[in-house]
């Protein structure tokens, strides 16, 4: 789960391009305050949650876990 926008020179895809290298089938839900998925993380995001409604953000996990898309860690 990773924030859309950051406070320093990088951006967020400039982040995942870093991540997928490193971790290429690691599945990634976008959390960010705007109205829909940005489209320089569409290639990258698995889900896209908007903040401020935790419920939609536990009911993506769950719909995610279920579809296989991602696993229980624990």
């Amino acid at each position: 789960i990773m924030d859309y926008r950051y406070s320093s020179s990088l951006t967020a895809a400039d982040i995942m391009q870093s991540v997928k290298q490193k971790y290429p089938g690691v599945p990634v839900i976008v959390l960010s305050e705007v109205f829909d998925l940005p489209t320089d993380m569409a290639s990258h995001a698995t889900a896209f949650v908007r903040k401020g409604d935790p419920q939609q953000l536990v009911n993506k996990l769950n719909e995610l876990r279920e579809t296989g898309a991602i696993r229980e860690l624990y």
